[in-house]
């Protein structure tokens, strides 16, 4: 008997909880929205951070060509072509977090700037510049900075000085050695810590500010579908299961705006008006077809009545009068439930063929 009792709350159905459509519409738009606010930041950034990386490429190789004349006014044309220790203005000149370091061939530092930190310099590159590959550019630490070098070969002045592609001056001789210019990237990372930064809270407020926007406005548009929500839960709460449909003169207020939402609330608002104008002639229909119904029953059961009272002392004449009143009403009672039968199925051909143009459509 208990298995018996919870076998119908087992089977029910789960209800279903309804999706809120503002919601899926904010997610759309917040997700299309924060696709192009990516896109955006990402291209910004890119282009910002390519154009600080050439104003720092061409800030090093400004000091490097300062630094490259230094070096080649304290070389000799003839061989060994080193003087001693070099006496270079480079640290006069140089820019705040620039080191320079100058070797030879051998691999000897002939000069260090003032930080006297060595600059990081792998023997691939070294052998590199000493076979004649004019510079290398590489970023590396120095100090626990983040730097970027600018390695120049250094070719002795045999024939005089000139200048390279680059515009760096050059010598005409042999490679003798190798010239080392870091510049600090400090205030790069710190400038594009600072951007990314800016960009992700510029971003943020942005996305945020466009859904609490887009909210307002789907609450908006979407004010007149909860009305008419309202409307028709309204009409089924006040209508008896079977027995009387609910008050269907109730209306939609017509939105401002002459959208598609306008004008689903006129074909709802038509269509109540269709049901009452419908359920109205339906009543009419009923409360005549029950005076005429009531009419024929009415004299029948009264004929019958007084036949059953009184049949031993009415005269054959009369009771067969009364008989023939009452044949004759019982033919009438059959005629209006007739025309009642093809009235219901002429609605239910209407309504086939309704059916049918619909499911060809």
């Amino acid at each position: 008997m208990k298995a018996a009792m919870h076998t119908p709350q087992a089977s029910e159905p789960k209800r279903v909880l309804p999706r809120s459509l503002r919601l899926r519409l904010i997610l759309w738009y917040g997700s299309l929205i924060a696709v192009a606010l990516g896109f955006f930041a990402i291209l910004f950034l890119l282009l910002t951070t390519d154009a600080i990386n050439q104003s720092v490429n061409d800030a090093v190789r400004t000091e490097a060509r300062v630094a490259m004349l230094d070096v080649l006014d304290d070389l000799t044309a003839s061989p060994p072509y080193w003087k001693g220790p070099l006496t270079m203005r480079v640290d006069t000149y140089r820019d705040p977090g620039v080191a320079v370091e100058v070797m030879d061939a051998q691999g000897q530092v002939r000069y260090l700037s003032t930080s006297g930190t060595r600059i990081p310099f792998g023997k691939d590159r070294a052998s590199t510049l000493l076979a004649g590959q004019p510079s290398v550019s590489y970023d590396t630490v120095v100090d626990g900075q983040h730097v970027r070098v600018e390695a120049l070969s250094i070719r002795a002045p045999v024939h005089g000085v000139s200048g390279n592609a680059s515009g760096v001056p050059m010598g005409n001789g042999p490679v003798i050695g190798v010239l080392l210019v870091a510049k600090s990237l400090a205030d790069v990372d710190a400038t594009v810590l600072l951007l990314r930064t800016l960009l992700l809270l510029s971003g943020v407020a942005t996305l945020v500010g466009t859904l609490i926007a887009s909210w307002i406005i789907a609450t908006r548009v979407l004010s007149p579908l909860s009305e008419l929500m309202a409307t028709a839960r309204s009409i089924a709460s006040s209508t008896v299961r079977g027995t009387r449909i609910g008050n269907l003169s109730q209306r939609v207020p017509k939105p401002r705006s002459h959208d598609e939402m306008a004008q689903v609330v006129d074909t709802f608002n038509e269509m109540l008006a269709s049901l009452e104008s419908a359920t109205q002639a339906q009543r009419r229909f009923v409360a005549d077809a029950s005076h005429e119904l009531r009419a024929p029953l009415t004299t029948i059961q009264g004929n019958l009545a007084f036949l059953q009272r009184h049949l031993d002392e009415l005269p054959a004449e009369e009771r067969r009068t009364m008989l023939a009143d009452a044949h004759g009403e019982t033919l009438r009672l059959a005629e209006l439930v007739e025309e009642l039968l093809l009235l219901a199925r002429a609605d239910a051909s209407v309504d086939t063929s309704f059916v049918a143009q619909a499911e060809e459509t």
